[in-house]
């Protein structure tokens, strides 16, 4: 059960040291609406102290950040962390 986010931070460690001109590690909550999820992360999702975020959102989420650093041109600046509630406050 630990496995995961052990493992998760220390990619995250791991990439962070490798100086690239960008980083943007997303941390998001339960994701809802997946065609693949499993039963515990169905029945999690009527939990409400899980934080939550529908699939498709996410997706618009990546891809707004993704735009936001080729149209800013990949400058060189400090890894950009986005947990769940920072996630959901990029959407338009």
């Amino acid at each position: 059960w630990f496995l995961y986010p052990r493992t998760k931070g220390e990619v995250e460690a791991e990439l962070s040291k490798k100086g690239l001109p960008v980083l943007s590690i997303f941390r998001p909550g339960l994701l809802k609406n997946r065609p693949d999820a499993r039963f515990v992360e169905k029945l999690a999702g009527y939990l409400p102290f899980f934080p939550k975020i529908e699939s498709p959102d996410f997706a618009k989420c990546l891809r707004l950040e993704a735009e936001k650093n080729h149209n800013e041109g990949y400058s060189k600046g400090p890894v950009r962390l986005y947990e769940n509630q920072s996630i959901l406050e990029m959407l338009p």
